[in-house]
């Protein structure tokens, strides 16, 4: 070999193994477009199979990363096929089509070990005996290179995270989950799950590693067994930070949780077809949760606003997330009368309830009594209310809200909400959140385009030029009149956009109302370039003044 000062540039480079991976990493087939996708995956490679100093970085880069994303990045299949041909096997999926007795498995651990992630991403949906595929490899395929593989062998010596997706049910008996809980995970994220105990046993190598802790079940299969299993492992979960559990397990695992150090996320998880225990309590304890920053609540009982009790406040929970079946208003109101105390640095607030009336609902109750118990969130930036109950706010209702959060930079209240009867609103209604919320980005809220703006165009406070977008959702509209048009224009910077929703199994496709907010958007948006235009042209002019004036100074000065 040529000494190191005659070397070129070139060698040098690609000679030191931090500046290769430094280059490659540049590589990663991550947030980019799918033919950008395939390029960066081709060099890869390549490199991998001409480039000896750069092999082992390029199949690292390459195989870090294990999804079945139509083509984008490497899936199992791919990673299984270098211990040899897979084909379909007899009871569906693939599997190995001969004995891997003689198998280099050196060869396939210079890849395997390479993975840090595993997706079983959603995209082989199959019912029945076919739910048991991984990937679409059946389990047999699994089973022969557990029996195959040498001694001691560790698959996955490098996973930190798996992911399983609602159609991939963690199923013990498959050898596949004895290769990956090997490993010391730091993310494991199941939706489905043969056996409580088995999984949370099944944690015991990463107890002192998993960070990120997230699994579901119905609340009729917790028992109390699972509940002290729980209990058990939750002082050893000591890197902890992330944790979604099923809401069953609340009442006897809270109190330990409440002291739990370094835990930022919380989520209690719900069923909408779960039984309902109304002797399940969901009471947080006094000065608890002192690290808790996001804390997510699904319950879907009767009367959500019976069984929860809040102490005392969360003073570092910044983000909540609410998900309700559908209650009566008052209901409604009586709960967030609990909440409302118990969250003074709260900047982001979503609550949602379960859409299960989508067609037909033909009053649009008033919101405002229901909203009000919020009003002490005075710091919140984002609030969204999802549900396709068609509630209204009128006008000063909207301006009181506007007043009570002014630091609002997202507001969205009932997009999915189909009115057939007024949401009270017009579009003068809107201008509050022009005057009171300064940083406002996007606002989606659906109007009444049938009641005549009350105000003057050409005297209306504009929304910020930080605005990009109104959504005025399943608002009704009869007709798309100019002066609506020249109002909505009013509101809105030169590069905001308006838009609706639209449901073809809620309405009829391609409706009048449909027809009308295409024809009120296009209008409004040539209003909004023809100002843009208008105002580009008054600053050349500006400009060109300018230059004249100057030039005229100088030749006098002369």
């Amino acid at each position: 070999m040529w000494p190191h000062s005659f070397q070129s540039a070139s060698s040098r480079v690609w000679s030191t193994p931090e500046l290769v991976h430094l280059i490659l990493s540049y590589l990663e087939p991550e947030n980019c477009d799918y033919p950008e996708i395939r390029l960066r995956r081709s060099t890869l490679a390549r490199l991998a199979r001409v480039n000896t100093l750069a092999s082992e970085v390029a199949i690292s880069i390459l195989y870090a990363h294990l999804k079945d994303d139509y083509g984008r990045i490497p899936t199992l299949v791919n990673l299984l096929s270098i211990l040899g041909p897979l084909g379909p096997s007899e009871f569906g999926g693939l599997n190995f089509l001969a004995p891997l007795d003689s198998v280099d498995w050196d060869h396939f651990l210079r890849y395997s070990r390479c993975v840090k992630t595993i997706d079983l991403s959603q995209l082989y949906p199959l019912k029945g005996e076919n739910n048991r595929l991984i990937h679409g490899i059946a389990p047999e395929a699994f089973l022969a290179m557990h029996t195959s593989q040498p001694h001691a062998f560790h698959m996955f010596p490098s996973l930190r995270s798996l992911c399983a997706g609602s159609y991939d049910r963690v199923d013990h008996s498959n050898c596949f989950y004895d290769f990956v809980f090997q490993s010391r995970l730091s993310e494991l994220q199941v939706e489905q799950i043969d056996s409580v105990s088995k999984l949370l046993s099944s944690v015991a190598p990463s107890l002192d590693t998993l960070k990120t802790f997230h699994f579901q079940e119905k609340s009729q299969n917790i028992q109390l067994s699972h509940c002290q299993e729980l209990l058990a492992i939750i002082p050893r979960l000591t890197r902890l930070t992330d944790l979604s559990i099923p809401l069953a397990f609340v009442p006897t695992v809270l109190p330990m949780l409440s002291c739990k150090k370094n835990l930022r996320t919380l989520q209690f998880t719900h069923f909408i077809t779960d039984t309902h225990d109304g002797h399940c309590q969901i009471l947080f304890p006094k000065e608890g949760f002192l690290d808790l920053e996001d804390l997510s609540l699904q319950d879907f009982s009767p009367k959500p606003h019976n069984r929860l009790t809040i102490l005392s406040a969360f003073q570092n929970v910044c983000a909540l997330h609410i998900q309700l079946d559908h209650i009566q208003v008052e209901d409604y109101r009586e709960y967030f009368i609990k909440l409302s105390f118990g969250f003074p640095s709260l900047e982001e607030l979503r609550i949602a309830s379960c859409l299960r009336n989508r067609y037909w609902l033909p009053d649009s109750p008033p919101a405002f009594d229901m909203l009000e118990p919020l009003f002490t969130f005075s710091a919140i930036c984002d609030f969204t209310f999802d549900t396709d109950i068609p509630f209204s706010l009128s006008d000063e209702d909207v301006d009181q809200i506007a007043r009570a959060w002014p630091h609002l930079e997202n507001f969205s209240f009932c997009k999915d909400s189909l009115y057939y009867a007024s949401p009270r609103l017009s579009a003068s209604g809107l201008i509050s959140f022009a005057e009171h919320c300064p940083d406002l980005c996007t606002l989606t809220l659906p109007i009444d385009a049938n009641i005549e703006p009350s105000h003057d165009p050409t005297q209306t406070r504009a929304f910020n030029e930080g605005f990009t977008r109104l959504n005025v959702g399943f608002s009704p509209i009869s007709w798309p009149s100019e002066f609506l048009a020249l109002c909505l224009a009013s509101l809105l910077p030169d590069n905001a956009q308006l838009d609706f929703e639209e449901d073809d199994l809620r309405e009829q496709k391609k409706s009048s109302r449909v027809y009308h907010w295409e024809s009120m958007c296009c209008r409004v948006h040539s209003l909004l370039d023809e100002r843009d235009a208008g105002s580009s042209e008054g600053s050349s002019e500006g400009s060109s003044e300018d230059s004249d004036n100057t030039g005229s100074s100088g030749q006098s000065s002369g």
